[in-house]
């Protein structure tokens, strides 16, 4: 796992998906895919470990976050290499998954409580 690019209100992170990761043997044997929901998992432990840090030593509590929505468009294989990317856009974030240079999946992400930028700038 690469942490890179990352900011108060922005970040990118690139994992190599193993090909003896868990999900592959059941999603589908013959032809293996990551199921959707191991890819957003992995986004949102990645965003809530971003902002959670500060959160948790102003006024212990995590982030969490709810799913706006979300648009998958390519599959990721065993052995893909996945980047997640994400900004702040007003009160949510946006989000861009890459397998290498193909958009697999874009979206939007609603903080449930405020993110530390927001707390600032009020």
């Amino acid at each position: 796992m690469t942490v890179t690019a990352q900011n108060d209100k922005a970040g990118r992170l690139t994992v190599k998906t193993p090909a003896q990761h868990p999900a592959f043997a059941g999603h589908f044997p013959d032809d293996p895919l990551l199921p959707g929901v191991v890819v957003l998992d992995k986004l949102i432990q990645r965003v809530q470990t971003h902002y959670a840090a500060p959160l948790r030593f102003s006024q212990g509590r995590f982030c969490r976050f709810r799913l706006e929505s979300v648009k998958f468009l390519h599959s990721v294989r065993p052995n893909d290499e996945i980047s997640f990317q994400w900004e702040e856009q007003g009160t949510k974030l946006r989000f861009h998954i890459y397998c290498q240079t193909i958009l697999i999946a874009q979206g939007t992400l609603t903080p449930l409580t405020p993110l530390p930028t927001e707390q600032a700038a009020t």
